[in-house]
């Protein structure tokens, strides 16, 4: 389990990486490391073993009730332990296979991950930030309610800690957001 939340993290890792690489239009790059291959390694295989991951957290309630059941003792606090029970709904299913139920993270970051896969070079970069958002939300859902004896600890013993979200600012945004007002201005003068 402890292993599945740190693929998580690393997950978030490579869609930051995802979205500097959009940023700058490193179209091939991208579909490169989004590619469906078993061969391949580091940042490339990362997101698709999350998939993964989300499989193995899914079992967490079974494993906190053999440990419970077995030493008759209580592990987990009542907010961890309602935590991890909501974690099989919370991920979900397979993005092929939910039907006409509630999805979960699992298929929102797969049909994500094959959105981008399938569209990028056609999207431009704040059309794949919003996809890859898509993606990090999923993940962060899912890390919110993981119990802390699985998050990964440093070296010095404490648990790291996630690196806060950081919504996507248009470059309109950054200008001030008036942007788009002189622009309609304009197309009114005419």
């Amino acid at each position: 389990l402890q292993d599945a939340v740190l693929q998580l993290y690393k997950s978030l890792g490579a869609l930051d990486n995802l979205k500097t690489m959009s940023d700058d239009y490193m179209w091939e790059e991208i579909k490169d490391m989004l590619q469906p291959s078993s061969t391949v390694s580091g940042d490339e295989n990362t997101l698709r073993q999350s998939f993964e991951s989300f499989e193995v957290l899914k079992s967490a309630p079974l494993y906190y009730k053999s440990i419970t059941d077995n030493n008759n003792q209580q592990q987990l606090s009542t907010t961890d332990r309602n935590n991890v029970d909501q974690l099989p709904e919370l991920i979900g299913f397979d993005w092929g296979s939910c039907a006409w139920r509630h999805c979960g993270a699992k298929a929102d970051a797969q049909e994500a991950l094959a959105e981008l896969y399938t569209s990028v070079g056609m999207l431009e970069p704040f059309e794949c930030r919003f996809i890859i958002d898509i993606m990090e939300r999923s993940i962060r859902d899912v890390l919110l309610v993981v119990p802390d004896d699985l998050r990964p600890t440093s070296a010095d013993g404490r648990m790291v800690e996630l690196k806060p979200y950081e919504p996507y600012m248009s470059q309109s945004e950054q200008n001030g957001g008036d942007e788009s007002f002189e622009y309609v201005n304009a197309l009114n003068s005419l």
